[in-house]
């Protein structure tokens, strides 16, 4: 993976873990529910577009799993950090299940093929 697929990736986790942090503020925080919705899914669509990015440079399975797992992954983190939220065992075990379950699936990636241009008009089948 290169620096260009690295800051895309981290593009989509900074404004999906983002957007989840809103949601949360959102749920607790009736005075500021609406402002939190809509900051929320303004992230989430922001961090679609990098998402998309990523599907034109990585197999599209492998850009998913990188996105929504380590999404997952540093969403749950930073909740154990800011809100305390501790985690049982079983529940760092499930963490854990993520972090090789990405592994596994993102071993030996086939590479994106390139997209194939349309034909030329008029030129001869």
């Amino acid at each position: 993976m290169n620096w260009r697929n690295v800051g895309l990736l981290a593009g989509y986790w900074i404004f999906a873990v983002a957007g989840s942090v809103c949601f949360k503020q959102g749920g607790t925080d009736e005075g500021h529910r609406l402002a939190y919705f809509l900051g929320g899914n303004a992230l989430g669509i922001s961090a679609t577009w990098f998402m998309m990015r990523l599907y034109s440079h990585l197999n599209v399975n492998v850009a998913m799993i990188l996105c929504q797992s380590g999404a997952f992954m540093v969403t749950q983190g930073l909740y154990w950090v800011l809100y305390r939220a501790h985690l049982a065992p079983l529940q760092w075990g499930g963490i854990a299940v993520v972090m090789v379950g990405t592994a596994l699936a993102t071993w030996q990636a086939r590479p994106v093929a390139p997209a194939p241009q349309p034909a030329a008009e008029g030129a001869a089948s």
